[in-house]
């Protein structure tokens, strides 16, 4: 492919990407969130020249890399994927084609299902198929933004079943993580947190909200500050592509004391606060915390009845 089509290519991937970033979040809320002029919106989806800072905060937003430099060698992107880390736990070399990790992995999951020794074992191959399906869900969501295809015939593991079925294409798997993220006072922090399963989302609803599994994760909330908008006990979707402060959202944030979440908002002298969606007095307004970071926005939420 010739650098003219590429970058033909590129533009119009580019322009259907904000078309539907404009249909799921409405042209001003995008530009708002990504800090650029709606004219410059506009520009890309007419297909008139945009600032490199409107192009970066597009590219970030959709994951995409920004790069301008010297020509780089692409040439991996005509090569069938050999990812380390998964010919590694299937025992397979670091040359490994994409196909044999896939059927190392597909052998693996048979021999599971006829394992007839101690739950030590189950526990072992259960874990090694997991870790897996993690590298190879992040390594396709990465092809896919790169726009390569998707590999044929990619298993999956459901987090209670021991063999892998053919992967429904109309679906994606967000990870589950074993930790809490206080509506309250913190609790807990979000690094090495341990993977509790999976939930899946169908691709459609993802692609509408401009949601990529390997950005986001699902975790608990605990307390009852942001009642009656998040429950405690409920399960909460955190997008952590999304750390830029928006007034009227929900986001978790880290602080030195750990996770909350809270909804953003601004005082009347312009300042950074947090706001807690339970009306009693118990849970007033408090400054931005001079250490806190935002560790992701707020998508989703469920709860059990």
């Amino acid at each position: 492919m010739s650098p003219v089509t590429q970058i033909a290519d590129s533009t119009t991937r580019l322009r259907n990407e904000v078309e539907q970033l404009k249909t799921a979040e409405g042209l001003r809320p995008l530009a708002n969130r990504l800090g650029v002029r709606i004219g410059q919106i506009r520009g890309i989806l007419d297909g008139r020249a945009a600032l490199h800072t409107t192009l970066e905060a597009l590219s970030d937003a959709l994951g995409w890399e920004f790069y301008i430099g010297p020509p780089r060698d692409n040439n991996f992107l005509n090569k069938e994927p050999a990812y380390s880390g998964i010919a590694k736990i299937l025992g397979l070399s670091s040359e490994a084609s994409a196909n044999e990790m896939l059927a190392a992995a597909a052998s693996l999951a048979e021999r599971a299902a006829r394992v007839d020794e101690d739950a030590a074992r189950w526990r072992e191959i259960r874990e090694a198929l997991s870790a897996i399906q993690r590298e190879l869900s992040e390594a396709r969501d990465a092809l896919r933004r790169a726009g390569i295809s998707d590999e044929p015939n990619v298993y999956r593991l459901e987090s209670e079943v021991s063999v892998l079925p053919t992967v429904d294409e109309s679906s994606r798997p967000v990870a589950i993580m074993d930790y809490e993220s206080a509506a309250g006072s913190g609790r807990y922090n979000l690094d090495n947190a341990p993977l509790r399963g999976r939930i899946w989302f169908t691709r459609a609803w993802l692609d509408k909200r401009g949601l990529y599994v390997d950005r986001c994760l699902v975790i608990g909330v605990a307390g009852e500050s942001m009642e009656p908008t998040l429950p405690a006990g409920c399960s909460i979707l955190v997008d952590r592509s999304r750390r830029r402060r928006r007034a009227g959202a929900i986001f978790v944030i880290e602080t030195g004391d750990g996770l909350i979440v809270k909804r953003l908002d601004k005082s009347p002298g312009g300042a950074w606060r947090l706001i807690s969606d339970n009306p009693s007095p118990d849970w007033p307004p408090l400054p931005w915390p001079d250490d806190a970071r935002v560790a992701g926005q707020v998508m989703w939420m469920a709860r059990s009845l």
